[in-house]
């Protein structure tokens, strides 16, 4: 038998969405990326959604992914909310401390 036709073992569930997740995320990177190479108003050629947009479809599909991996328990949602809060607090904390740094306008 061939290397091409050999059985290959299949992946678990939590294999598959914990891989769709990955690539979600690296969708999300390049969107960012071009939004700060082309601005978040632009349209690529051909498209119907300026990077803004595209970007926070490209969100959608995460968040619907977690609650997917969180409904089926390939992820935990225990004190989800006080994380999400927490995060929030620290990314206002960095931004503070960035501003000083004259690194961040206001």
């Amino acid at each position: 038998m061939s290397e091409s036709k050999a059985k290959q073992s299949p992946l678990s569930f939590a294999d598959y969405l914990l891989s769709h997740i990955a690539q979600e995320c690296a969708e999300i990177i390049v969107r960012i990326t071009k939004a700060q190479h082309f601005g978040l108003d632009e349209k690529e050629p051909g498209q119907e959604f300026t990077n803004q947009e595209r970007i926070a479809h490209e969100f959608c599909d995460l968040l619907a992914l977690c609650e997917v991996a969180t409904e089926s328990g390939v992820l935990s949602n225990t004190a989800m909310g006080s994380r999400i809060e927490a995060k929030k607090l620290k990314a206002e904390k960095f931004r503070e401390y960035s501003i000083e740094l004259g690194r961040l306008s206001r």
